[in-house]
């Protein structure tokens, strides 16, 4: 299903999903193998073995969706490409713009009240459908698994599409490369993050940025007869 060497070394189950082990706790393959992975340290390994880059361990799910060093946004007008980073969380009152960390010490505290709750890669690959096909650690299979777009949306963690996120190295080595631009992901021309930095918009307005993304998503990836999901999936 998958064919990049880089991420196909992770569909593998004896990576056994960790909800507490992230990237402060793991930080190699034998590490992971040997205590467990979480959706953020999946990221980390691999978007290493992708890329070569380590990212810093206290990059987390909050960090990292906020990060501007080693992250640009992806705009929906761009065609996503192997290694960008899907962001999903569940739908709450609260917006990401809205919310205020609370730390002790390096631990965000407050983690709960976070929307943005899971981490996905695009492997590069797409399913007959056109779906594309995310690699993530989840405990739904208590493992690494490769899901088309569409399954998150049906389990509470990641029922909203919260935004796209690409490492910047991977930019450097397509201008490199001068690599012809991939199929466009089909998403509207509105980005609910950009949206959300401009301190001129107001939260109603990003919600419907949001409710508008999520909607084409929807609309693009279910332009097949979708079977509707299995109560476990």
């Amino acid at each position: 299903m998958v064919r990049n060497e880089a991420l196909k070394q992770f569909i593998d189950s004896r990576y056994v999903y960790r909800y507490t082990h992230g990237p402060h706790m793991i930080r190699s393959k034998e590490q992971a193998l040997r205590h467990g992975i979480n959706c953020e340290s999946l990221a980390h390994l691999a978007l290493r073995e992708l890329t070569g880059i380590t990212l810093p361990p206290k990059l987390r799910c909050y960090e990292m969706y906020h990060d501007s060093e080693y992250f640009r946004l992806v705009d929906t007008d761009e065609a996503i490409q192997t290694g960008d980073v899907f962001w999903f969380g569940s739908v709450k009152k609260i917006h990401p713009v809205e919310f205020e960390p609370v730390y002790d010490g390096d631990e965000l505290i407050n983690w709960d009240d976070f929307p943005v709750k899971h981490i996905a890669i695009y492997s590069g690959e797409r399913a007959p459908n056109g779906d594309p096909l995310l690699l993530h650690s989840t405990p739904i299979t208590g493992t690494n698994s490769i899901w088309p777009l569409t399954r998150f949306r049906y389990h509470c963690s990641s029922k909203r599409l919260y935004g796209i996120s690409r490492l910047l190295t991977i930019d450097d080595a397509n201008n490199l490369q001068q690599s012809p631009r991939q199929e466009n992901h089909a998403f509207p021309s509105v980005d609910s993050r950009t949206v959300a930095r401009d301190s001129q918009q107001d939260v109603a307005t990003v919600e419907r940025a949001n409710r508008h993304l999520l909607r084409a998503v929807e609309q693009a990836c279910s332009a097949h007869q979708l079977a509707e999901p299995t109560k476990h999936l």
